[in-house]
């Protein structure tokens, strides 16, 4: 059993052995089998990934962002809530870790999101009731496509260790090839390409629930998507509701975010 977090080493033992990324990402894979065989040869999945690498790296909350080049962007697994809702954030901001790490196509790394307001303002509006302060957020991808994008939260702040980084690098190995497997024929047909820039400060795509709302929203106001968009977001952020809910009552027909936010959107 290895010494506690922060125990001094004994000078006398030898260093441990480095890691390349193969080989982290192939310890990985063979807890993820060791897993799926105590769960009655449960197939693998993104689900199982982010349980095998929650207890890993360790992080309190994963969760695995798909977004492919028709903008359709969904959760395909979160650990637990705080996952949907922190993703929800940033749908809603439209800016935020997750965001960043795949329009820069790069890791994202935040010791302490209590002290990001300046760089994410409307997405630390929303995310500070929660209980997450440290991020890391990897692209998801294949060759030269992304698929997506994984982030790590912890309850505590402070830095993700190199080494940490460097699993969470190797991880994205084996998230990327679940989410392939789940669901491949979208994203190895509407993937984007690594050196597409983010087009605007959006948060590059939505769920399709979302997108049929803005279309509804749109033809209603008879206003383009981009404003009909900045509505539904506007309106979720006013009253601090999941975008997901917000689009189903507008579906629905039970609310008006147009009404609510006023006439200066059309």
């Amino acid at each position: 059993m290895g010494a506690p977090p922060g125990t001094p080493r004994n000078p006398r033992e030898p260093p441990e052995p480095e890691m390349d990324d193969n080989n982290r990402a192939m310890r990985l894979w063979r807890l993820l089998l060791t897993e799926a065989a105590q769960q009655d040869g449960s197939a693998f999945t993104v689900g199982l990934a982010c349980h095998v690498a929650a207890q890993m790296l360790p992080a309190d909350s994963v969760v695995v962002t798909l977004i492919n080049a028709a903008e359709i962007r969904e959760v395909a697994f979160a650990t637990d809530d705080l996952g949907h809702r922190l993703e929800d954030a940033q749908l809603i901001a439209g800016e935020g870790p997750c965001t960043d790490a795949f329009g820069q196509n790069r890791q994202v790394m935040v010791p302490d999101l209590a002290q990001e307001r300046d760089r994410w303002p409307a997405y630390l509006t929303l995310a500070a009731p929660l209980d997450a302060r440290a991020t890391l957020s990897c692209p998801l991808g294949i060759g030269p496509a992304r698929i997506g994008c994984v982030s790590y939260y912890r309850h505590e702040p402070g830095p993700f260790s190199d080494g940490d980084r460097g699993n969470a690098a190797a991880y994205t190995q084996l998230f990327t090839l679940a989410a392939l497997c789940e669901h491949g024929t979208v994203l190895l047909h509407r993937s984007l390409p690594t050196t597409t820039p983010p087009a605007s400060p959006r948060p590059h795509g939505f769920p399709v629930l979302v997108h049929q709302a803005i279309g509804a929203l749109s033809a209603r106001l008879d206003t383009d998507i981009a404003t009909a968009s900045a509505c539904l977001r506007a309106y979720a952020y006013a009253h601090d509701a999941p975008l997901l809910h917000v689009a189903e009552q507008v579906l629905a027909g039970t609310i008006t975010p147009e009404a609510d936010i006023g006439d200066d959107t059309t």
